[in-house]
């Protein structure tokens, strides 16, 4: 079976938001005497800079039949999705999307997690190749049936 991607490509959305997190902070910076322009665009621009940061850091994963393709920060890496123990719905969303969180061993035993927005049409797929490999992980697939 060919490769089927499970996140969702978000790259270009960073320079938006990287972009109004600056633009806020220059407007903090410039009425920084004004108690509530700082109250308002100082946390906006926090909350942008650090979500256009988690973006440009964001995960691509794809998948197959046997395995679960990491690209993160540089680095790839292949995780048999027997090692998968679970696929959760996690409560932070962005835009009415939920992120997912995939949670894995890795191939040294040591427990990690990844964070993910997905598209939906392939993550019911990813779920049910989860639990063929490995009956004991927990997913959360009663929300699309």
């Amino acid at each position: 079976m060919e490769r089927s991607r499970l996140t969702r490509n978000l790259q270009p959305f960073k320079y938006e938001l990287g972009f109004i997190g600056l633009f806020c902070l220059y407007i903090t910076i410039i009425y920084l005497t004004d108690y509530q322009t700082v109250l308002i665009a100082g946390p906006i621009a926090i909350i942008s800079i650090f979500i256009a940061y988690k973006i440009h850091h964001s995960a691509v994963i794809n998948f197959d039949n046997e395995n679960m393709y990491l690209t993160a920060k540089g680095a790839y890496e292949e995780i048999p999705l027997k090692l998968v123990t679970a696929v959760k719905l996690t409560s932070f969303t962005l835009n009415k999307m939920h992120f997912w969180e995939i949670f894995f061993t890795d191939n040294n035993g040591d427990g990690r997690s990844v964070t993910f927005f997905p598209v939906y049409k392939t993550l019911g797929f990813f779920m049910d190749k989860v639990k063929e490999k490995n009956p004991s992980a927990e997913t959360n697939n009663s929300i699309f049936y």
